[in-house]
């Protein structure tokens, strides 16, 4: 059962991404990248993870797929045969930001460690 759920949510994520580039013209989602989708075991409920390059754009973007996700939907079913298409929720992708800022502490540490050492 996981290495299915692995595979439609792979499946999920290539095909929104398609859908997102090639069927929305909107600014707000022009430079978004779908980083991963998270399913229930059951196959009913999906969370579609992504990142934005304009920090600026992040909520609107959520916002924007969050309120088109009827249509995402519908158009999956049109390309993806499932039992059950699941039901979507589209989630700011944190974790880039935190391994960022933990690389940022992890360098002041080795550069406070250089002062205080005398080197």
């Amino acid at each position: 059962m996981k290495e299915r759920v692995k595979r439609v949510s792979e499946l999920l994520k290539e095909t929104i991404a398609e859908i997102i580039l090639k069927e929305f013209d909107n600014p707000h989602l022009g430079f978004i990248t779908i980083t991963a989708v998270k399913m229930t075991k059951d196959l009913k409920k999906a969370t579609i993870f992504f990142t934005c390059y304009n920090e600026e754009e992040e909520l609107e973007a959520k916002k924007i797929l969050n309120n088109s996700k009827g249509y995402i939907k519908e158009r999956l079913s049109s390309k993806i045969v499932l039992k059950y298409m699941p039901d979507l929720k589209f989630e700011l992708d944190e974790e880039l930001k935190r391994q960022e800022k933990i690389d940022k502490l992890l360098k002041e540490l080795e550069k406070d460690a250089r002062n205080s050492s005398g080197g």
